[in-house]
């Protein structure tokens, strides 16, 4: 099994522009025993349905700017047997519509950070019925890991190994401040 982060983009620029942190902290949040990351960040390069197998987990991170690409992903997700997974802006606004129109069994309210080790466990009780999975929306970095920076790496060189700790000023994403 295999969890891929996908931060979709109808444009791939074939460069990051703005490099999506919170890919990397979900891939620090995922418990090894979930199976391997693969992050894709579609404005560096469209994602490859090939590389989703039935059983997969897919989280695709949703603002709405980029609704329409990411409910093509998840409804291609979905038809390729994965479990499907919303979180981002949009999916807290109006989690009731990537269930619907994204085909995602779960959508995630607020931070995804402290309830991304859960929610594989949840996937399976949300077997034929939609679930919205409520995370925290505060202003602590409490239960937010570092990122997992070296999964950029080529796969022969990197490690779960966490990388040095954010640096001052860096930002912790992947929270809503209400």
């Amino acid at each position: 099994m295999k969890v891929h982060l996908v931060n979709p983009s109808d444009m791939s620029f074939g460069t990051a522009v703005i490099t999506p942190r919170w890919l990397y902290v979900l891939a620090a949040a995922t418990p090894v025993a979930f199976g391997d990351v693969e992050i894709c960040d579609e404005t560096l390069e469209r994602l490859d349905p090939l590389r989703i197998a039935a059983g997969d987990i897919v989280g695709v991170g949703i603002h709405t700017g980029n609704a329409f690409r990411a409910y093509e992903v998840g409804r291609m997700a979905r038809e390729r047997g994965a479990w499907v997974v919303f979180g981002g802006i949009h999916a807290t606004l109006y989690p009731e519509e990537v269930l619907e129109f994204g085909a995602a069994h779960c959508a995630v309210k607020g931070s995804s950070a402290p309830v991304h080790t859960r929610t594989g466990a949840e996937l399976a009780d949300c077997e034929g019925q939609l679930t919205i999975i409520t995370g925290c929306c505060s202003s602590s970095t409490n239960g937010v890991p570092s990122p997992y920076w070296s999964i950029a790496l080529p796969a022969d060189t990197r490690s779960r190994a966490k990388l040095p700790a954010k640096t001052s000023g860096e930002l912790a994403v992947g929270r809503l401040i209400v």
